[in-house]
This record gives structure tokens, C-alpha cells and sequence, in this order.
């Protein structure tokens, strides 16, 4: 017997309507592969969206990060700007406090007093004879005129570090015109010991 012949006859329906048990096998491995593949399909498109959300929240972040650094970047160029304006100005103040101290000083100084003193002999005064002791001065001297003299004496007057002007005479020779004189001249912090 044969084995279609004995299919046949243990399976009395038609050829259409007869279980085929390879047929079932194929169809459910079919079956089973297509949901698998679905399945697949569906979990690589879900990580594929995950890491399409994920990228693009990241480049988000990253601008966002660029522009804070950016802002902060700007900022320290501003506060670098104002921190170099700020050392130029001190600089600049510290150079203004070093010629104030120095012009003070000098301003100050008994010598710049004589030396103001002997630019007002340029103008019509003549020193005749000059002693210097301890701190004083005296000085015998003539004027072209009573005005040159009257100079003279205001600028010793009015100079700061001149303690006092103490005179010995003052005459005009009516020959001449000229105005002899003689006075001691003491000036302030001026002393053998400082000299």
C-alpha cells in the first residue's frame, strides 16, 4: 500500500477541507516570524523615536549651555575691560599721588624758598653780601626801585616756609635812586643739622 493510499484513507474529506499538518507547521512559523518581526520592527522604531527625542533634547541642552557660556564669556570680557580701566586708574592715581606728594614736598621745601627767592633778585635786586648760619640768613643788598624793593618784600612776605623777616635798615640814596637794605631772612625746618 501506498502512502497517499493510506492517507487517503484514514482522511475521508476532501482534498480542500483535509488538515495538512506541514501546511499548519509553515503557516504558524510564518505567523510566529511576522509578530516577531513586527515586534522587532516595533521595538526598533520605538528606540529609534527614544534616541531621536533624546538627541534633540541634548542639542537643546547644548545650545542652551552655548548661550550661558557665551552670556558668561561676554560678561568676563566686560568685567576684564572694567577690571584693566580699574589698575589703569589706580595706576594713573598712584602716579597723581607720587607728583602731589613730590610737588608738596617741594612746595614745601626751604630750598625751593631760597630758590624763589633768589629768581626776585633777577628783577632789579643786587645781594651785596650774603651770610648763612643755623637756619638764617642775612643778606645786605640794593633795588633799582621802590617798587623792585616793595616785590621783593611781598615775596618773602607771602612765601610759606619764611618763619620771619627781621630788618636792619632800609635807605634810598637820593643820588642814585637805589635802595640799600639789610635784613635776616629765617626759614622754616632749615637748620645746620637738616642740611
Amino acid at each position: 500500500m501506498s502512502r497517499a493510499l493510506i492517507k487517503s484513507n484514514f482522511n475521508l474529506l476532501p482534498q480542500e477541507y483535509r488538515f495538512d499538518i506541514q501546511k499548519y507547521i509553515i503557516i504558524r512559523w510564518i505567523l510566529l516570524l511576522s509578530i516577531f518581526n513586527l515586534i522587532l520592527i516595533f521595538g526598533v522604531y520605538t528606540l529609534l523615536n527614544f534616541e531621536k527625542r533624546e538627541l534633540k533634547r541634548l542639542t537643546t541642552d547644548k545650545k542652551n549651555v552655548l548661550l550661558k557660556l557665551q552670556g558668561l564669556n561676554s560678561n568676563f570680557i566686560k568685567y576684564n575691560e572694567e577690571y584693566k580701566k580699574l589698575l589703569k586708574s589706580i595706576g594713573d592715581t598712584e602716579e597723581k599721588k607720587k607728583l602731589f606728594s613730590l610737588n608738596y614736598s617741594i612746595k614745601n621745601s626751604p630750598f625751593v624758598s631760597i630758590i624763589s627767592i633768589g629768581k626776585s633778585l633777577l628783577n632789579g635786586i643786587e645781594i651785596v653780601d650774603l651770610n648763612y648760619n643755623n637756619g638764617v640768613f642775612v643778606m645786605i643788598g640794593s633795588a633799582e626801585s621802590p617798587q623792585k624793593y616793595y616785590d621783593f618784600y611781598l615775596n618773602l612776605k607771602n612765601n610759606n616756609n619764611i618763619e620771619d623777616v627781621e630788618f636792619f635798615y632800609v635807605e634810598q640814596n637820593d643820588k642814585t635812586g637805589l635802595i640799600s637794605f639789610k635784613f635776616e631772612i629765617k626759614v622754616k625746618n632749615l637748620s645746620d643739622e637738616k642740611i
